[in-house]
């Protein structure tokens, strides 16, 4: 009002209330130079973001008003007062020459009124609204925030124990997917209101559910085939059946509509593209640090928020961008409240946000648990600008998901376990091994008599005698351990760290057999390193990067310490030296297939072409056994010499889990070893008190 201009601006109450925590005003001073300039600074200051420095009570503003206003006296009253000691009337006042108490000697607020008013009536009548919106303006930034939202209550939905992903809703139906007999995930359906979880019919066990139209007969589906690299074609499926109708010629692997459909958000690679919502007319609409999931539209479409996953730490992070493409940038900077992986979304750091449906809180998970992110208040009081954790223990929480009705919230809850267990060919049963410990990444020593697991899902790395005695933990947080080795003389174990949030590239660590502290086996190397293994003679030792980093199969050599490149490596990893030492199994990075180095012949070739995890050589060196999924998940093994493949085993019905959600090792017999799934999901739906 001192301006004639509002200091904060925009279409809809979210631009402004942005503008208002994000960015500077205009100068009042600039857009009314007959503003005094102490006042300028009297109104920054009560419109300063950082609260520690903007005016701390009420009467620190009514001081520095006071103060203008003796200022203004001293520096005025001389020049303004009359040689006849009187002062004139107001312009426009009832009398030609209306009496006034004489200057000199007086101080009284009417005196100093009506001389303002009349030599500097636009400047004073500026100064007191400008003091007035400031007042107003103190009042909303010191008034106490909303108190944080709480849940009051939870109430079960579904009751199947098996994973789910929590997309969407329509008010009377969820929408998800949930893991089926095997590796599957296929999209389903359950009531808000509970009940058993119903497949929903699709084209393609390969599809991917990303968003659901906000009458729920439709939904945003991106075909996730293997040797895709995450990136399908976007189609819309209808919910009560038929074929998915493509939508133009749009590829991501994340994706949502806008609240009224007309426009379609979606990520590919690092790019967010933006199309109509049939998918045509698309332009790249922001180029990020890293992958983006999560895609979602504020309730009165202007923004869009997202989690990005860095690609050194691999831990994500809220960001925001305006529907023009405008203003992109971390919501949260420096807020993370913990990088370990979440065991319901698998992200760490902050993930899966979504708007309540009026917009005044934004809700999302961290850390296993869910928080709450208050957008705006009603004044005088406004809401807080750090998150409110809603939920806290040792079961985690993921997906939240607001109802249509803005009153409940509904997530992904559980415990995540799994049985070390190994199948007996005899019996044709799987059975508990270890006495059924929750472990992945199972090796064992060359004599057989010991062997090293990595605990599910703590991370850490042990060992003991085949039979469980003589137990001893070799590797502790913050490291994350990950696929042991040990040496063909036994006295060493090497691992490589995949813990979250570190800066730099994956490393691959050793440390002895009895315990110590774990080292870095090649320091100097700054390749991303990962799959590993020894070389049978303990000269050499082969690796790759994780298979987003792969750029080759290394060799180290452990006496020159010379690192060389295998030939025609190019995006392989997971090296797999055979027990006679001829040659090195490994996997493409879209796990198409098995490739077979010779180091005889110096040539590559093609073992399987099928989706293949985990191979692992049998004791003779004769097979291969793998991992197949998610079509005909099974075990399998392929023969060296004829290249025959077999199955050995049928995963149907076996839950399998693990950090990937599976995994594969072989005992000393070559009798495979899997991790069943004991843990327990549910959708739970939470009443929330959102004040």
């Amino acid at each position: 009002m001192a301006t004639g201009r509002q200091a904060f601006v925009g279409n809809t109450t979210a631009v402004i209330h942005e503008a208002i925590l994000n960015r500077i005003p205009a100068s009042p001073l600039r857009l009314n130079p007959e503003l005094p300039a102490k006042l300028e600074e009297i109104i920054n200051k009560a419109l300063e973001k950082d609260r520690d420095v903007r005016c701390q009570t009420a009467s620190e503003l009514r001081a520095d008003l006071k103060r203008l206003r003796r200022d203004t006296n001293s520096g005025r009253s001389k020049v303004a007062a009359p040689a006849s000691g009187r002062v004139p009337a107001a312009e426009g006042g009832s009398g030609a020459g209306a009496t006034a108490a004489t200057m000199e000697g007086s101080s009284t607020d009417r005196a100093l009124v009506v001389t303002l008013a009349q030599r500097h009536k636009k400047t004073l009548l500026g100064g007191l609204v400008a003091g007035t919106v400031a007042v107003v303006a103190l009042v909303y930034w010191l008034a106490p925030p909303l108190p944080p939202p709480k849940v009051l209550g939870y109430v079960q939905i579904t009751h199947d124990a098996r994973p789910k992903f929590l997309v969407g809703t329509d008010g009377s139906r969820l929408y998800l997917q949930e893991q089926a007999q095997g590796f599957g995930y296929p999209i389903a359906q359950v009531s808000a209101a509970g009940g058993q979880v119903a497949p929903i019919t699709a084209s393609s066990s390969t599809l991917g559910l990303l968003n659901v139209s906000l009458d729920g007969s439709d939904l945003l589906v991106a075909d996730h085939r293997p040797g895709t690299s995450g990136e399908g074609p976007l189609s819309v499926l209808p919910v009560l059946g038929g074929s998915p109708r493509r939508l133009a010629d749009t590829a991501a692997h994340d994706g949502a509509w806008s609240p009224d459909e007309k426009k379609l958000v979606y990520a590919k690679g690092n790019d967010l593209y933006l199309a109509n919502g049939d998918g045509t007319e698309s332009h790249r609409l922001a180029s990020l640090s890293g992958r983006a999931w999560g895609t979602t539209w504020s309730p009165d479409g202007s923004l869009i928020r997202f989690t990005v996953v860095d690609p050194k730490t691999r831990v994500g992070s809220l960001w925001q961008v305006s529907a023009d493409g405008a203003n992109l940038h971390p919501l949260l900077p420096g807020w993370h409240r913990a990088n370990r992986m979440s065991e319901i979304s698998g992200l760490s750091g902050e993930c899966c946000g979504r708007w309540m449906p009026d917009g005044k809180y934004f809700v999302f998970d961290s850390g296993g648990q869910l928080w709450a992110l208050g957008e705006m208040g009603s004044f005088p009081r406004q809401a807080s600008r750090e998150p409110a954790q809603l939920t806290s223990g040792a079961i985690s929480y993921g997906y939240p998901l607001p109802g249509k009705d803005g009153k409940k919230l509904f997530a992904v809850v559980g415990l995540v376990r799994g049985e070390l267990e190994r199948y007996d060919a005899r019996s044709k049963t799987f059975q508990p091994f270890l006495s059924g410990i929750s472990a992945q990444d199972v090796a064992f020593s060359k004599d057989g008599q010991w062997v090293a697991y990595v605990s599910f899902p703590e991370g850490t790395l042990w060992r003991s005698k085949t039979d469980g005695s003589d137990r001893l933990q070799v590797s502790f947080p913050p490291l994350y351990a990950m696929l042991p080795r040990w040496s063909p003389d036994g006295k060493q174990l090497v691992f490589y760290d995949y813990q979250s949030g570190k800066p730099k590239p994956t490393r691959i660590y050793i440390v002895g057999a009895d315990g110590g502290s774990p080292q870095e086996l090649m320091p100097d190397v700054p390749q991303a390193q990962a799959g590993f293994d020894w070389s049978p003679d303990g000269n050499s030792v082969a690796f790759a990067g994780p298979s987003a980093d792969a750029d080759a199969i290394h060799i180290l050599d452990l006496k020159t310490r010379q690192v060389s490149t295998l030939p025609g490596s190019d995006r392989l990893y997971g090296p797999r030296w055979s027990p006679d030492g001829r040659y090195i199994a490994a996997l493409p990075v879209d796990s198409l297939g098995l490739k077979l180095f010779d180091f005889k012949t110096q040539n590559w070739a093609a073992l399987t072409n099928t989706v293949a995890a985990y191979p692992s050589w049998s004791e003779d060196g004769q097979y291969l056994y793998f991992l197949q999924w998610p079509q005909d998940a099974g075990v399998f093994r392929v023969g060296i010499r004829d290249r025959k493949v077999e199955p050995v085993v049928s995963l149907k019905g076996f839950q399998m889990t693990g950090y990937w959600g599976l995994w594969l090792g072989l005992s000393p017999d070559d009798s495979p070893l899997l991790l069943k799934d004991m843990g327990s999901q549910e959708i739970v739906a939470l009443d929330v008190d959102f004040p």
